[in-house]
């Protein structure tokens, strides 16, 4: 009687038998390597840290993830910037730990930046407006995503403890 394939998870390095409960995956560009990703990775959320290259958090926020072998996804604001989708969504589940959507915004604003004057003196109504437009210039880094219903500005290890 012939063995059944064994397949690895690229993703999760999860080993099975039945080899049904994988797909196959994309390789990448100039990779001759096939990988497999198996029914677990795709019922299980994907981070997303938004930020840029040059930030020191950005890279320490990698870094933990990467250090507990998280899977994320990282998004330079530089590159592409959130979606009106993926910016209302953060800015939704902020106000859930925030206290409000005015509070979420607030957090998400980098007094910090230089671009800061051009953001300090408007209406909360016109706030939320151009913080959507200068993304790169006027964030808090980095913004951390998991789903749709939980996200964190800047460096929040302890609640990143219990996304996995």
């Amino acid at each position: 009687m012939a063995e059944s394939p064994t397949a690895a998870c690229g993703g999760c390095a999860h080993m099975n038998n039945n080899i049904t409960q994988f797909s196959l995956r994309k390789p990448k560009a100039g990779c001759n390597l096939v990988t497999y990703s198996c029914v677990f990775c795709y019922t299980v959320f994907m981070i997303q840290i938004f930020g840029t290259n040059k930030s020191f958090d950005c890279k320490a926020a990698q870094r933990f993830f990467k250090e507990r072998r998280i899977p994320f996804q990282f998004v330079d604001l530089k590159e592409k910037e959130m979606s009106a989708g993926e910016f209302d969504s953060v800015v939704t589940a902020l106000a859930r730990t925030e206290g409000g959507r005015d509070a979420a915004l607030d957090a998400l604003i980098d007094k910090k930046s230089k671009d800061y004057a051009s953001i300090a003196y408007l209406d909360d109504s016109e706030k939320e407006g151009k913080l959507f437009e200068n993304q790169a210039a006027l964030l808090k880094q980095p913004v951390c995503r998991n789903g749709k219903s939980e996200a964190t500005v800047g460096m929040a290890q302890k609640i990143w403890e219990g996304w996995k």
